[in-house]
């Protein structure tokens, strides 16, 4: 617990740094913009306009305008409740290595690299950004799934769909990303619990025959197109038209002249994935934040790679192993299909952070 309100403590000088002395970097575009639209909301609230248009990407600001109605327009008050926020979402991390039976001595050390072992999301969870709240969101939705799967009173379990289903629904309010992840993640999860509990080869075949029939399917009603526009739509709107960045993975026509086809969707698709989780290469790092991206990047690929060693091993609850994994691993390659500079990518990591050291310190106790 002491390490967690050191982390809070560090946070809140950052805010009073970033608000008051020295602007720190990462909070120069995104942060301004969340708090500008928050005080149209604001001016709404308190009759000055007479409508206001609920435009989909911008419910965080919706969230921080109320938060002005109530206690004051300030860039401060909504940084100090994002590193409150990150607080909240410790605690919940905590709570579920607690539920899972983690060893008190990797519990603390968890708990320090989720603190203070990545230097960018210590600064993101400072600002006045949306990202720590999808962390806290993505870290209630494992814990009511870790506690729906431990418990054994009906009213228990109930009682965790639901917070599993209000999870999802804050997720979905804060990034329009997550309905594609709750869509994919969830047929998952039940494919997963109905392979765990009947565990026959006659099923596993059953859900080979249905997933080459999705792929059927989806060629077939021009599904793969659909979802090749969708990605190239969505990175457009993520190039500078007329100001390039200079984190930018490729430049705008490199990466948007492009026509369809499916060795395109799949090349694309690689690529993206590659782009979020690989860049800045060494070669590409011209600043301290580049030089931190790089190495968040590395020990993210690092965890990764340890925790699909661990598929190799039998224990207990793998199955849960196997869900918490699969989350984690569709919310990035979902962000990643949106990414097209690695200055945005370190914001869209951070979400899925509490995922990556569970999946790190996950226990391998031997199966019964």
């Amino acid at each position: 617990m002491k390490i967690i309100v050191i982390g809070l403590i560090l946070r809140i000088i950052l805010t009073n740094l970033n608000i008051f002395f020295i602007p720190l970097p990462g909070g120069e575009y995104d942060a301004p913009a969340f708090h500008n639209e928050a005080l149209e909301y604001l001016g709404y609230l308190e009759k000055e306009f007479d409508t206001y248009t609920y435009k989909q990407g911008w419910m965080y600001s919706v969230f921080l305008g109320f938060i002005y109605y109530l206690f004051g327009a300030s860039q401060f008050i909504g940084s100090i409740l994002s590193c409150f926020v990150w607080f909240f979402s410790a605690l919940i991390f905590r709570e579920i290595m607690i539920k899972l039976n983690f060893n008190r001595n990797v519990i603390i050390t968890a708990l320090m690299i989720y603190t203070f072992l990545f230097p960018i999301t210590i600064l993101y969870s400072s600002f006045m950004l949306r990202e720590v709240y999808m962390l806290l969101f993505l870290n209630i939705l494992i814990l009511s799934i870790v506690q729906f799967d431990l418990a054994k009173n009906l009213k228990y379990k109930f009682f965790n769909l639901i917070l599993f289903f209000a999870s999802s629904f804050l997720l979905v309010i804060f990034h329009k990303s997550s309905l594609v992840f709750l869509g994919l993640v969830i047929p998952i999860l039940i494919s997963i619990y109905l392979i765990d509990k009947y565990r026959t080869r006659i099923f596993r075949f059953e859900l080979i025959l249905l997933f080459f029939g999705i792929i059927f399917l989806m060629s077939y009603f021009e599904i793969f197109e659909d979802i090749f526009k969708l990605i190239y739509g969505q990175q457009e709107g993520h190039f500078e038209k007329f100001n390039p960045s200079r984190a930018d993975y490729l430049t705008r026509p490199e990466r948007l002249n492009l026509e369809y086809s499916f060795l395109k969707l799949i090349t694309l698709f690689i690529s993206n994935i590659f782009d979020y989780f690989f860049q800045p290469t060494m070669f590409r790092t011209t600043n301290i934040l580049d030089l931190a991206a790089l190495y968040e990047n590395s020990l993210r690929i690092v965890i990764i790679f340890i925790c699909l060693i661990k598929f190799l091993e039998k224990f207990e609850k793998k199955y849960l192993y196997t869900i918490i994994f699969v989350s984690m691993i569709v919310m990035e390659i979902i962000y990643a299909q949106a990414t097209v500079n690695w200055g945005t990518a370190t914001r869209h990591h951070m979400p899925a952070m509490g995922l990556f050291i569970l999946m790190l310190f996950f226990p391998l106790r031997n199966t019964k």
